[in-house]
């Protein structure tokens, strides 16, 4: 294959391989803060079947009790993410619903 052949291969190939993966993946979930573990989150949050969001604030840790079972959220955003769908960084089909999270910013660096 000749030069010319190869170039425009090798270009839409990773074009390609680029979209794909673009395409599958889910928002980073870094981007909303990491995992903690329950025991010593600063609170306790309670999700029932009424639940349909929770208010937390950016710097806090919280520790989420679902139908028995537990997580632990950090909830270290950036100041542009004020909301997110608390099913992208909880454990795999333990809530069975949207519960959305609302992150107000951290108070320590609010201003007066």
């Amino acid at each position: 294959m000749t030069r010319q052949g190869i170039f425009p291969s090798i270009m839409v190939l990773m074009v390609a391989v680029f979209a794909a993966t673009g395409c599958a993946s889910r928002p980073a979930a870094d981007l909303y803060g990491q995992a903690v573990p329950a025991n010593p989150a600063m609170r306790t949050v309670h999700i029932t079947p009424s639940t349909h969001y929770v208010n937390v604030e950016s710097g806090e840790a919280v520790r989420f009790v679902v139908d028995g079972k537990e997580f632990g959220w950090g909830f270290t955003t950036p100041p542009t993410v004020n909301h997110f769908d608390l099913n992208e960084v909880a454990p795999t089909n333990l809530l069975n619903r949207r519960v959305i999270a609302y992150v107000s910013p951290d108070p320590k660096y609010r201003f007066p």
